[in-house]
């Protein structure tokens, strides 16, 4: 493929990561780690939730997503409230991109450089 394919965008999401991580200041191991597992079950619910097949399963599937929301934004608050993203243009630009890539996924820019390029 050309310059531009997925492995392109997948290599520049990992530098953003690495950037992000070694750039931010402070954030606990421990902090991380309890945001990423509750993002996790939050993505798990969602996920039993478009599975339910009744009004009750979709219920109790709602209640568990909400208290699992609530879990990962007091996990992200720990991480957030002493951080600064603004303090260091690397930092700020490494998550503007990191974010950009996710959100278009990968795959998805690289058929948009694709189809542009026809």
């Amino acid at each position: 493929m050309g310059k531009y394919d997925v492995e392109y965008f997948e290599t520049k999401l990992e530098e953003c990561h690495d950037k992000v991580y070694k750039k931010a200041p402070g954030i606990k191991s421990s902090h991380r780690k309890a945001f990423v597992e509750a993002c996790e079950v939050f993505h798990e619910g969602e996920e039993a939730m478009q599975n339910a097949s009744t009004p009750k399963e979709m219920e109790k599937c709602a209640k568990a997503q909400t208290k699992a929301m609530k879990k990962c934004v007091k996990a992200a608050n720990k991480i957030f409230e002493n951080l600064d993203m603004t303090s260091s243009a690397t930092l700020e630009s490494a998550i503007l991109k990191g974010t950009m890539i996710s959100q278009a996924t990968p795959k998805g820019l690289a058929e948009w450089v694709a189809e542009d390029s026809k």
